[in-house]
């Protein structure tokens, strides 16, 4: 597979379908909801801590901890990992900017392949950080 930085051809039809003008963040919540998993920085945590009950398991989220995650394929620390359930996990993916699969290849494959395949990110021995 080859990642590039910046593709104008898929960054024209995201403009052109008034992917630039619409408000997104409406649909954050239903998509939390439902499951999705939502890529996001640090600083987004405590957004997330301060949904107040809606979706209806932040407050269950605010009493977990965060724990390291650790690739499956090496053993490699990716990142930190805080999870509610088999529902919604959130990540951050260690030394990393805006292209997660291009200055993290391999982590980027891990939560993909886990998400796909409903593995946890979290595991009962994980070290909490």
């Amino acid at each position: 597979m080859r990642i590039e930085d910046c593709n104008i051809e898929v960054n024209l039809t995201f403009m052109l379908q008034g992917d630039s003008v619409h408000n997104a963040a409406e649909l954050l919540v239903p998509l939390l909801i439902d499951c999705w998993c939502m890529p996001a920085k640090l600083g987004n945590e405590a957004w997330v801590h301060n949904l107040d009950g809606h979706p209806p398991f932040t407050k269950a989220f605010k009493k977990t901890q965060t724990s390291k995650w650790v690739t499956l394929s090496s053993g490699k620390e990716a990142g930190d990992v805080h999870s509610v359930g088999t529902n919604y996990t959130f990540v951050v993916v260690n030394e990393v900017g805006h292209m997660v699969p291009f200055d993290q290849s391999e982590a980027a494959a891990d939560l993909i392949v886990r998400w796909i395949d409903s593995i946890p990110l979290m595991w009962a021995n994980s070290t909490v950080v």
